[in-house]
């Protein structure tokens, strides 16, 4: 590597550039493929709803708390988006969410275009851009609004590699206002900060030049000596290695469709050009150094961290493997910068846009599959919960997501900013173990059992015989059932197709058993099964 130098790069001066219809064609083939995933992964995932960490959002930042840390991390600005569209969009659709996820992909790969843009050329800087966003085990990346805590910080990272690309003193601050919205964003923030910082000691720049990068880094600083929390324990020196060694081999098979051979032929390939630029070329310099450190220090941050995580978040986590692949990226086109490089290494980037956009199609679709099925078993907690909010048992843990989120938290952010199932149905729930588990939450709440009492007969008023086998009865009415030579078990499911076998209460031999079920805000009736009554009628 050259000796270190004060001065900026200017790969504008450096760029290989192709003819001009060649040039042109790169935007177009941005525009294409860009264009292409959004229309694909919009249509798809249209019938999806709010997923995971969203609910974590919801239930515990509806009100405010932007400097509470989310999953240990500052994510300020991504919490604040998230809360000003549920001032002004609600929670009744996913809509608006999705569209603020979109943007921000949008933003990082058109970022990551520019920069490459300036080192070589348009259509190699579009191949590029494209093999992040058409990224194999991308798929989260590109469905889940939220993971704009990642797109935001590596659009930032670019950025400020693009402003520092001409050496104006004046143009750090704009840096160092995207280093501010990378670290307001996740701690991926920290990944280019540090990928910010090697840059500058190795030019060794003067003091005044840190100022700008120094002051977000401070105020971040301070935010984690207020709201720091604990982390989980650190495995072994090896197994952080072995852990780290599987995300770096993985990174490169992604790009390789997820092939074991192809990561290692990419990984090696990768490495022999590394060597190259620094030993034959002269162009792996200090932000080249910079953008691998900011992949190194990724790798490393999530073995330490990641080991001992429950439930366990493999090596081969894609999002994880997305960011690696940015730093990775970006060394490489800064390195290219003023080569003229064979027609081959065109095919070549090619070919690796082609197979990640057919493994991500896949994958965008098994996505697609686990979030519907995700939210048809949530959505029947969330009805069951909405039915009773002043009932129900607050400390109850909903399936909602791995953050704990409970049943009191739920409701609060209900009643502040509406419900998320205003048109919800029953074909629109879970499986049955889900229904039969939402309707005994309702049952236990509501105290239903304890509402039972023995009476000589039907109250006064129209009642109206039901079927012994599965008769419907509405909240807030009265079930009656008498009971002949043997004992009546009442059977109830609200939101199950079917019954369960469990009786809520048993009507002695002989007896007659008023069962009130209690009214409340839910827009499902009950249904009754008692068979082996004389009587079953339901009365106002």
């Amino acid at each position: 590597m050259p000796p270190a130098s004060s001065t900026a790069v200017s790969p504008r001066r450096d760029a290989a550039r192709l003819p001009a219809p060649a040039e042109r064609a790169g935007v177009a083939v941005l525009v294409v493929g860009l264009v292409a995933l959004l229309a694909y992964a919009w249509q798809l995932g249209r019938d999806i709803g709010f997923f995971s960490d969203d609910w974590d959002i919801i239930a515990f930042h509806h009100d405010g708390h932007l400097l509470v840390p989310f999953n240990g991390h500052l994510s300020l600005l991504p919490i604040a988006v998230f809360r000003a569209l549920f001032l002004t969009a609600g929670l009744g659709s996913y809509t608006p969410y999705r569209v603020v996820g979109f943007v921000s992909y949008v933003v990082f790969v058109v970022t990551l275009f520019v920069y490459g843009r300036a080192r070589v050329g348009s259509l190699l800087a579009a191949l590029a851009a494209l093999a992040m966003a058409w990224f194999s085990a991308g798929d989260i990346n590109v469905m889940f609004p939220f993971l704009m805590n990642f797109s935001l910080p590596l659009a930032a990272g670019a950025g400020i590699w693009i402003v520092r690309d001409r050496d104006v003193p004046w143009r750090d601050w704009i840096g160092g206002a995207l280093l501010a919205i990378a670290l307001a964003s996740s701690g991926i923030g920290l990944t280019v900060t540090g990928a910010v910082f090697v840059e500058l000691a190795l030019r060794r720049e003067r003091p005044t030049r840190w100022v700008p990068y120094l002051v977000p880094f401070a105020l971040w600083l301070l935010w984690y000596s207020q709201y720091r929390t604990a982390v989980a324990p650190i495995g072994s020196i090896r197994s952080v290695i072995e852990y780290g060694a599987h995300e770096l081999h993985e990174t490169f098979a992604a790009f390789a469709g997820g092939t074991i051979v192809g990561g290692w032929v990419l990984l090696v390939a990768y490495a022999v050009v590394m060597v190259v630029a620094a030993t034959r070329w002269h162009t792996f310099d200090a932000r080249a150094t910079g953008a691998l450190a900011g992949g190194v220090s990724f790798i490393v941050l999530t073995s330490i961290t990641r080991i001992g995580i429950v439930p366990a978040i493999p090596p081969e986590t894609g999002r994880y493997l997305w960011v690696n692949g940015f730093f990775f990226v970006a060394a490489l086109l800064h390195v290219l910068r003023g080569r003229r490089l064979p027609w081959s290494a065109y095919v070549i980037a090619l070919v690796i846009v082609v197979v990640g956009a057919g493994v991500l199609v896949s994958n965008l679709r098994k996505y697609h599959d686990q979030v519907v099925a995700y939210g048809r078993s949530t959505r029947t907690y969330e009805v069951a919960v909405e039915a009773m909010p002043d009932r129900v048992d607050r400390t109850r843990i909903m399936p909602l997501s791995f953050i704990v989120v409970r049943a009191g938290d739920y409701v609060d952010a209900i009643r502040h900013l509406g419900s998320a199932i205003p048109h919800v149905t029953l074909d629109d729930l879970g499986v049955e173990a889900d229904r039969h588990n939402a309707d005994s939450w309702m049952v236990q709440d509501e105290a239903v059992a304890a509402g039972a009492r023995p009476v000589s007969a039907p109250g006064p008023g129209p009642c109206t015989a039901l079927d012994p086998h599965d008769g419907e009865a509405a909240a807030g009415t009265v079930v009656v059932v008498s009971a002949g030579g043997e004992p009546v078990g009442i059977e109830l499911r609200r939101l199950a197709r079917t019954f369960d076998g469990n009786a809520v209460v048993t009507v002695p031999a002989g007896a007659t058993v008023a069962l009130p079920l209690p009214a409340d805000h839910g827009r499902f009736p009950w249904h009754v099964r008692a068979d082996g009554a004389t009587s079953v009628v339901r009365c106002p």
